[in-house]
């Protein structure tokens, strides 16, 4: 598979348009992945090509979408998954940091998105509008009425900061992704070193600690959509570190399985939580450092 991937990578940045048509076509149906071709893109290219192929390949899809009869607004908002994909790719590309480029991505994200709802978005509106599309389409799967208001039973809130908290989650993944790929094509290679040393450090993780708080003292609406968020970047840490320990400590693989199926699992809020929690503790004690002989 590895061979696979890195002739794909060696395919994709042979030539600039391969990322801009290839982006507009996964935009939609494989985000993540739309967004990781860009963080690829701004590594080989530089930032500014790719955030050039971010501009062009959302302008294409949202001409493609009024062409069909999609709403402007929405058929731009799909978009957004590849400006962020640029502008972390961009990131990694100017500090050349993995660690750094995370840092600033959540930093950002969170910012930008507290600002929004600070002073344009209401988030309780747009959780709204949210949930009534979801409902439509379980509708139109054939669902009954009481089936879907079991399904969707969330407050307009909750469904806002899920969103802004997967769309976070996704840009980080996709930053990992396109990383990866440019460490397949790239002398220096070193992913895995690289992710297994994956940290926010202490300011910012100590920023974010105060946002999630904050949370929960305060009724504002604006800083509990994007308190979720703000712990998604420890849920990262803290997969870096079982990846470290897993190395240093000479576990299993079946030990990393089992820990990613658990976030799948009905357990996932629990196994959320519990990762997260490493990822937190990472930044103020090294639990990265062996703890005694392997046994």
């Amino acid at each position: 598979m590895t061979q696979a991937m890195r002739s794909f990578a060696s395919w994709m940045t042979a030539r600039a348009h391969r990322s801009i048509l290839l982006a507009i076509v996964l935009v939609q149906p494989l985000p993540l992945v739309a967004s990781a071709l860009l963080v690829l893109d701004a590594q080989k290219r530089g930032p500014f090509a790719a955030l050039v192929a971010a501009v062009i390949a959302s302008a294409g899809f949202v001409a493609v979408g009024m062409a069909l009869g999609a709403d402007a607004r929405q058929a731009a908002s799909v978009g957004l998954p590849l400006v962020l994909g640029a502008a972390s790719g961009g990131l990694l590309a100017r500090s050349g940091s993995l660690s750094l480029a995370l840092q600033l991505t959540v930093l950002g994200f969170v910012a930008a998105a507290l600002a929004l709802f600070a002073l344009v978005v209401d988030p309780v509106a747009l959780g709204t509008l949210l949930l009534e599309e979801v409902r439509q389409l379980l509708t139109l799967f054939g669902l009954e009425p009481a089936q879907v208001e079991t399904l969707i039973a969330f407050q307009p809130l909750d469904a806002t900061s899920a969103l802004v908290a997967s769309v976070l989650a996704s840009t980080l993944a996709a930053l990992l992704l396109g990383r990866w790929w440019h460490s397949l094509i790239s002398p220096e290679g070193g992913f895995g070193a690289e992710f297994r040393a994956l940290r926010l450090g202490r300011v910012a993780a100590g920023l974010l600690l105060i946002l999630a708080a904050a949370a929960l003292f305060t009724a504002a609406s604006a800083v509990d959509a994007v308190a979720l968020a703000a712990l998604v970047g420890f849920l990262f840490q803290g997969l870096a570190v079982l990846h470290a320990r897993r190395l240093s400590e000479g576990w299993h693989p079946a030990v990393l399985v089992l820990a990613y199926l658990s976030l799948i699992s009905p357990l996932a809020p629990w196994a959320y939580l519990g990762v997260s929690a490493i990822g937190l503790l990472d930044n103020f004690f090294s639990l990265r450092a062996p703890v005694g002989p392997r046994g």
